[in-house]
């Protein structure tokens, strides 16, 4: 019960930035009084150096973010397997221990619980990503 409340916290708070999200539009008026904060960010690195493309740093901005994301999912998926195999060893080699075999149970549910919410975190931010470019 206590791990349903805490995916589906995980997953409003998440849906709750979803909404806020806004996109970032590659054509900035920077004389303009206005401005979002992102735009206004936009502007001072224009202004700072005028040879950066915003286009092109905002793509290397999204490839990091991807790859972050994408590394931080496959550990974790790699924890939650192995988390996996060696609770499903203790279920199998619990003998008949009610208490190990409970445990060995929570294990096995609380990995699949984490696997989950990875999946539905990073397919929340690929939601984001493609929203603001």
């Amino acid at each position: 019960m206590k791990a349903k409340i805490i995916a589906l916290s995980l997953a409003c708070f998440f849906s709750f930035g979803l909404v806020f999200a806004a996109p970032v539009s590659a054509q900035v008026d920077c004389g303009s009084t206005d401005l979002t904060p992102v735009q206004q960010v936009s502007c001072g690195v224009q202004a700072a150096n005028p040879n950066v493309d915003p286009a092109d740093s905002e793509s290397q901005v999204v490839r990091v973010i991807t790859v972050a994301i994408d590394l931080l999912s496959v550990a974790v998926g790699v924890i939650s397997v192995i988390v996996i195999i060696i609770q499903g060893m203790r279920l199998i080699l619990s003998g008949g221990n009610e208490k190990t075999t409970k445990e060995a149970r929570n294990g096995i549910i609380y990995a699949l619980v984490g696997l989950v919410v990875v999946a539905l975190a990073q397919s929340m931010v690929w939601l984001v990503l493609d929203r603001i470019s």
